[in-house]
């Protein structure tokens, strides 16, 4: 199999969107402590920044019903650390953080878009800390009470975390020779 091969079949499977989303949809996001950054499809959202630091409260965007990836990038400040998020098609949930999220300690180029290629060496299932509604932080808004904070394996203040909403990730395993952001 060709490079050329592989990166087709990788931008072909990025693009699926499941055809149950098909209306706008509505994003809530905490962090404990920060929230540093959130993507939709590569594309940065907007959150109010007075809210940005209270991960007591959730933030919430309008997005599109036609997402394909979720990024986040949270920084802890100390004690406890994690991830909520959950996205609401009207009365449905059709996506929230889990283990299957994938999570780095780095930034990479690109990482927040639908057709990044991750480097399994640095990109690796979230750890699933605690389902929402448990100690220490209580349920929190709107989010799904079936969403699952979630955290980098790897202990680190600022993580980078990304969700599929279809399921498929572009994992490849080639070494460490990373564009990294610094």
């Amino acid at each position: 199999m060709t490079w050329s091969t592989v990166l087709l079949q990788c931008f072909i499977l990025s693009a699926t969107v499941p055809t149950s989303l098909t209306k706008d949809c509505t994003l809530k996001v905490t962090c404990d402590n920060t929230v540093d950054s959130l993507f939709v499809d590569g594309a940065k959202s907007l959150l109010p920044e007075a809210e940005i630091g209270n991960w007591q409260k959730e933030k919430s965007a309008v997005i599109s019903s036609t997402i394909a990836v979720v990024a986040v990038q949270c920084t802890d400040s100390g004690g406890s650390a994690g991830i909520l998020l959950s996205v609401q098609c009207r009365d449905d949930v059709v996506f929230e953080t889990s283990g299957s999220w994938k999570c780095s300690t780095e930034s990479h180029v690109g990482w927040e878009k639908p057709g990044f290629l991750m480097y399994s060496t640095q990109w690796q299932a979230a750890k699933a800390i605690k389902k929402h509604g448990s100690p220490p932080w209580n349920f929190i808004g709107e989010i799904s009470s079936s969403a699952m904070w979630i955290w980098s394996e790897t202990a680190s203040t600022t993580v980078y975390c990304r969700g599929a909403v279809n399921g498929i990730y572009n994992m490849i395993d080639l070494g460490d020779n990373l564009n990294l952001v610094k």
